[in-house]
């Protein structure tokens, strides 16, 4: 305990105001400018301590640091305060401090496996974009962490003719670079006219050959054999 002790108008008062600021005590006080000046200023100052071998320095216009909040200031206004002001004294049970510790023990324990999974996530490799329905892409949509490594390595394998398939790739590309785009275009056009041509002809093929219009011809086949046995003409069919 510091007691502070001075005559009358010694400056015990304004040390007072300055010190409330930054403490806790349970009276605060206004820090007045100087009556006697010209020019009202505004309130500027700074507070120099030292908690063990660390010094520091406060601005009376901040809010006050953490350490110094563990010093409190006591004067005859606080007392007056104390008698005077209505109060309301809270009592805890010290075992409920438990809880509050497992809460921040909990708290602690979250927020470091959330930064875990954050920096994981970062360092994880990203598997890059599969053609929808490709056999790739079913195999990355069934990847879990049970997949075993000789599934990987069988779905990773290349198939025997790659090079082949490369070279033929590599081959293409080289010719499309090459080539004329607005020719290469008409090419394709050419290409697409054919390939709906032989798709018409392929449909009227399956109009007249297909499933239907073969079970249409048996079913008059049959009608027309019960219709020429009611009158007594017997049809041999060949095949």
């Amino acid at each position: 305990m510091t007691v502070v002790f001075g005559f009358n108008g010694s400056g015990k008062s304004g040390y007072a105001r300055l010190i409330k600021q930054m403490v806790r005590t349970r009276h605060h006080e206004t820090i007045l400018p100087d009556v006697f000046g010209d020019v009202r200023q505004e309130r500027e100052g700074f507070l120099d301590y030292s908690v063990g071998d660390v010094s520091d320095e406060a601005d009376l216009a901040d809010a006050p640091p953490l350490p110094l909040g563990r010093v409190t200031f006591y004067d005859e206004k606080c007392g007056d305060a104390y008698l005077t002001t209505e109060s309301e004294i809270s009592y805890r049970p010290s075992a409920l401090t438990l809880l509050d510790d497992l809460y921040e023990a909990c708290e602690g324990v979250r927020r470091e496996l959330d930064r875990m999974l954050a920096e994981n996530d970062r360092a994880g490799v990203r598997l890059p974009a599969f053609e929808s329905g490709s056999p790739s892409a079913v195999f990355a949509d069934t990847l879990t962490w049970d997949t075993s490594d000789e599934q990987i390595e069988t779905a990773c394998r290349l198939p025997a003719d790659h090079a082949d398939e490369m070279v033929r790739l590599q081959t293409e590309e080289s010719r499309l670079r090459s080539t004329d785009p607005s020719k290469e275009q008409a090419r394709f056009r050419r290409v697409a006219a054919d390939v709906k041509t032989v798709v018409a002809h392929l449909m009227s093929l399956e109009d007249r050959l297909g499933a239907e219009s073969v079970a249409e011809l048996r079913s008059r086949q049959s009608a027309a054999q019960g219709l020429r046995g009611s009158a007594g003409v017997w049809v041999i069919v060949r095949r």
